[in-house]
């Protein structure tokens, strides 16, 4: 041909132009490809007899890559969470997500939801949920990337047994009194709270702050007394 004109997605190149690692002849020759080069390029030429035009499409495929996450990761049972391994996913093709624990695949479904890639929600946290969490990218291209999040699992106590009120009717003071829960969860508890309530107007309700004696005694009987009631006024613990 006595004339020829390359193009990129519709502009058009030149050698020693925007991208220095493209060299322009009747054939384009790429060094150190790099994944911006992919897209559509078309190759005018031209002589006295007319003009032609070429089509070819440049897919450059690149290995998985994220910002890796730290952890460990806190939840109480009961609640939902969710796990992030990678933020800022990219790779060509699209990374597919995997997750495993204990070696043995997380699949997508029921309380665990594996379709956001580098994430994992888990709803109605249990207690066997615990452990190490592993997400695997991958797509075909060279290496896969890992990367471990631990899961802690809070179990909380259960109720306070046994409540008990001593205490004249008309006195403003009763003494209350408690057995520590018979499940006492998975880390020592530091406080209970305990809430003193009226429904009869202008009378202000009462919350205090017990820290316990006692924490790993089940049958731990803790007593503290209540001062400030209003004689003949119904209350509830």
């Amino acid at each position: 041909p006595d004339d020829y004109e390359w193009s990129f997605d519709g502009t058009p190149i030149s050698e020693g132009g925007s991208n220095p690692n493209i060299s322009i002849y009747p054939v384009i020759i790429f060094t150190n490809v790099n994944r911006t080069d992919s897209g559509n390029y078309s190759i005018t030429v031209s002589n006295e007899g007319g003009t032609s035009t070429g089509f070819f499409i440049l897919n450059v495929l690149y290995a998985p890559e994220g910002v890796p996450q730290t952890g460990p990761f806190y939840v109480v049972t009961g609640d939902d969470i969710t796990i992030t391994a990678y933020s800022n996913i990219d790779g060509n093709p699209n990374p597919t997500s995997i997750w495993t624990k204990n070696n043995s695949e997380v699949t997508d479904g029921g309380r665990f939801d594996t379709s956001v890639p580098g994430q994992l929600t888990i709803t109605t946290v249990i207690s066997s949920d615990a452990g190490n969490y592993t997400n695997t990218l991958t797509n075909g291209v060279l290496i896969s990337i890992n990367n471990t999040i631990e899961l802690i699992v809070s179990i909380p106590p259960s109720m306070p047994r046994s409540v008990t009120v001593v205490g004249d009717p008309e006195a403003e003071s009763v003494v209350l009194s408690w057995l520590n829960p018979i499940n006492l969860g998975s880390s020592v508890f530091t406080l209970f709270n305990v809430f003193i309530y009226t429904t009869t107007e202008g009378i202000s309700n009462i919350t205090r702050q017990v820290t316990p004696n006692n924490t790993i005694d089940t049958d731990y009987n803790n007593i503290v007394t209540i001062n400030g009631l209003k004689p003949n006024i119904q209350y509830t613990v």
